[in-house]
């Protein structure tokens, strides 16, 4: 896991080829996992390569037929698809399953594109988080 931090930190400064790299070797140390689906398909998608993410985000569906995968990770990807719709469909689900994940919807970086979204309000409302505007 150390390595999926890390390239999440990496990506929150914008080093996108280093954190692909970091991504890469959670993704080859954890063959399967859906974090680690979510978080490559995510990085190709800011990347601007497209059939890639989307390579993953098959992936990471055809695995949820058989393996838990946490619909807050399937709605990040959504999110840097730029599908806000899905996005918001995958954290109602997030919702319904009560995930503990969605108490940092709020200040998830990786949702920032789906904040100007009138549904984005509504939905925190809804789970009873609140935003922080200094993210």
């Amino acid at each position: 896991m150390p390595y999926a931090i890390y390239g999440q930190a990496l990506e929150g400064r914008d080093l996108l080829l280093q954190a692909t790299e970091k991504l890469r070797t959670f993704g080859e140390l954890a063959p399967g996992n859906p974090i680690a689906l979510a978080l490559l398909g995510r990085i190709f998608a800011l990347r601007g390569m497209r059939d890639q993410a989307l390579q993953y985000l098959h992936k990471l569906l055809a695995g949820a037929e058989t393996t838990f995968t946490p619909p807050y990770v399937v709605a990040q990807l959504y999110a840097a698809l730029g599908d806000h719709d899905s996005a918001f469909n995958y954290l109602e689900q997030a919702d319904q399953q009560r995930s503990n994940w969605v108490m940092f919807l709020g200040v998830d970086p990786k949702f920032d594109s789906l904040r100007s979204d009138p549904r984005f309000s509504t939905v925190l409302q809804n789970l009873g988080v609140s935003s922080w505007q200094g993210c």
